[in-house]
């Protein structure tokens, strides 16, 4: 439906005598335009002959409409009265054959000024007589200025397409550009507009979806394929909420806003590019009562990522993050408030930063001004200090702790501590797995295998025995140190 407008009336002479009103008098017309003959013709004898020009068409639509194809004027009990501006100097309307077509005589008691009845036998008439016809009901339309005026404005009773009236807004393609309807089709009101270039449907706003619901907005694209649809009610249910879809140019639906869904939630949805499967759900409140939600699904629709602003019950509880295979299985999860803690719950946790297991210690120096706790020193339990340590610096210390993580590159691989606790710190000192340590071969040369224990050098191991170092043993060395100090591998393992 491109615009709700009748065969554009055309004059076949230059209008200096412009029309400004043109219509059929029947006995019922003028009160279907909503005012009397007289009326409406003396309104429009003040009107400026500067200004536009209108022309008002009306039908009894009682009397059936002779074929657009055969006006036979003589058998219509039609007549045309035109109100218009003499032509300057009397001179012959151009095109006219037969001199001046239009006489003075007055219509009606007393007549009206300016008012003309057409020569019957005007040849220039008879294109106009034929655009009437044509018109099923009441019509006004309104003109530009100029020796050949173009249509700019129509107001018609009904329309051809469906019942109410309309107006349609002409540019300059002399196509309507935008068309206001008592009737789109499906018994509501709308508006519509079009593009200038070829006159395609981009804009359709009615009053009421399918005639029973709610406002709907539709926007499309300049092939006149709908892309954006906004519906005030997304449901026959008159208190349903609203909806927002937008859609690819062959129609599929990949985005999706609406304000309530089947749980009275707010919702946001993506779908695949064909639009057959959702792949995004995000909504305002899951099952209606709790926090927002955010489902991530594979190409096949199942849920794979879970993320809940509030788990469970009661409203203060907090975020649960659910990893699940295809199958739905959840694989790992990860809880911010699990009696109050944080905790991931996993089959298999692989760490590809470091290599060792620490936990963090305040760490005190050894009498030795130089050895200022760093990565790769031996540490000990410190006895003034408890739950501190401190750099190691005698031979076979059965309170050796550890190394602390760091040194030669590899880092900690899992930190582990309590803030806030005596089992907190700033270093973090390597219990298990595999650390650089700093070693002193004037002990011995280290080679692979050998076990380490502490030495006098403040923080560094050396070469022991199972019987020399029992008790005091901090692992085995990975990697040889022939001579003088160094780092060395070590393989962490209190024995």
């Amino acid at each position: 439906m491109k615009g709700f407008a009748p065969s554009p009336v055309s004059i076949s002479e230059p209008m200096n005598h412009s029309y400004l009103s043109r219509f059929p008098i029947t006995n019922h017309s003028a009160s279907r335009l909503g005012l009397t003959l007289t009326s409406l013709l003396a309104i429009l004898a003040t009107a400026s002959p500067a200004t536009a020009t209108v022309a008002v068409t009306a039908v009894s639509t009682a009397t059936s409409v002779p074929p657009r194809s055969a006006p036979a004027r003589e058998n219509n009990p039609r007549l045309i009265a035109a109100l218009s501006k003499p032509k300057p100097n009397g001179a012959t309307p151009s095109g006219s054959t037969s001199g001046n077509p239009f006489s003075t005589a007055p219509v009606g008691s007393g007549g009206l000024p300016g008012v003309v009845i057409p020569d019957a036998t005007a040849e220039p008439l008879e294109q106009d007589l034929d655009s009437l016809l044509a018109v099923p009901c009441g019509a006004v339309s309104l003109f530009g200025d100029g020796l050949r005026p173009s249509l700019a404005a129509e107001l018609l009773g009904c329309n051809p397409d469906a019942s109410g009236g309309a107006v349609n807004l002409y540019g300059g393609n002399a196509l309507p550009n935008a068309t206001l309807a008592g009737d789109t089709g499906i018994g509501s009101g709308g508006l519509l507009l079009y593009t200038t270039s070829d006159h395609v449907e981009t804009v359709r706003i009615i009053g009421a979806e399918h005639g029973t619901q709610g406002a709907q907005a539709l926007f499309k694209n300049a092939e006149g394929n709908k892309t954006i649809e906004i519906d005030a009610q997304d449901s026959t249910d008159p208190a349903a909420g609203g909806a927002i879809r937008m859609r690819k140019n062959d129609g599929s639906t990949t985005v999706e806003l609406k304000s309530e869904d089947a749980d009275g939630q707010g919702l946001v949805a993506l779908y695949t590019n064909d639009g057959a499967t959702e792949t995004v759900r995000l909504v305002g409140s899951e099952y209606g009562t709790q926090g927002s939600q955010l489902l991530l699904k594979n190409k096949a629709g199942n849920t794979t990522v879970e993320i809940d602003s509030q788990e469970g019950s009661p409203d203060t509880a907090g975020a649960l993050v659910r990893l699940k295979n295809n199958n739905g299985d959840v694989t790992i999860k990860l809880q911010s408030d699990a009696n109050g803690e944080g905790v991931i719950t996993t089959q298999v946790l692989t760490i590809t930063g470091g290599s060792d297991l620490s936990e963090r210690f305040d760490v005190r120096p050894s009498n030795d001004p130089d050895a200022t706790p760093r990565p790769g020193m031996l540490v000990s339990i410190d006895p003034s200090r408890p739950g501190e340590l401190r750099v190691a610096d005698r031979p076979c210390d059965t309170t050796v702790a550890g190394i602390i993580s760091g040194a030669g590159g590899i880092k900690t691989g899992m930190l582990m501590g309590q803030s806030g606790t005596l089992a907190d710190g700033t270093h973090p000192v390597a219990l298990s797995g595999r650390v650089y340590c700093y070693a002193d071969a004037s002990f011995g040369a280290i080679r692979p295998g050998d076990l380490l224990t502490t030495s006098s050098k403040a923080g560094h191991a050396m070469r022991t025995t199972a019987t020399e170092a029992a008790g005091a043993v901090i692992g085995k060395a990975m990697t040889s140190l022939e001579s003088g100090q160094g780092l060395v591998l070590v393989l962490v393992n209190l024995q």
